[in-house]
């Protein structure tokens, strides 16, 4: 049903978000080898490197919910703290609600919430240079399940 539906939404947002945290880190230098010299530290992100190389970074896509991505970066995936980036808490998207206007929901203000806890969780994790990416290309043919379910129920809701 739609609850199942809305799920699965919420699952590809928060894998879009890890996805964008991983790119966005500077990956640890590799450890040198007994009696080389450290190489230089490189401190683009992954996605600066991947750039530089020319190549397009896979994103798993979002088929719903793109408000999300636009409120989580407009408030700021998190917040600056002494103690580096943090989740945003929820008194922080309260502020930013009414500092823009906006009234979510509580499931939308949890959300929310959510993404911005994916977002600096894989940002801090992603440092390790080993870490995997979030989405992998051997996601790509579930993704592809996925969007034609996606469309199929669309196309359900529109005959109703």
């Amino acid at each position: 049903g739609l609850g199942q539906f809305f799920a699965a939404e919420r699952a590809d947002l928060i894998l879009h978000v890890r996805q964008m945290a991983w790119l966005r880190a500077v990956p640890d230098p590799r450890e040198p080898k007994q009696g080389e010299k450290p190489p230089p530290p490189d401190r683009r992100s992954r996605l600066q490197r991947m750039t530089d190389d020319g190549i397009d970074p896979p994103m798993p896509p979002v088929l719903a919910g793109h408000r999300f991505l636009n409120w989580l970066f407009d408030a700021g995936p998190g917040m600056h703290t002494g103690q580096g980036l943090v989740p945003l808490s929820s008194a922080e998207i309260r502020a930013w609600q009414q500092a823009n206007g906006l009234r979510l929901t509580r499931q939308e203000a949890q959300t929310l919430r959510e993404l911005s806890q994916a977002f600096v969780g894989e940002l801090n994790s992603a440092s390790d240079r080993k870490r995997p990416a979030p989405y992998r290309v051997s996601e790509i043919d579930t993704t592809k399940a996925k969007q034609r379910a996606a469309q199929s129920m669309r196309d359900s809701l529109r005959a109703m």
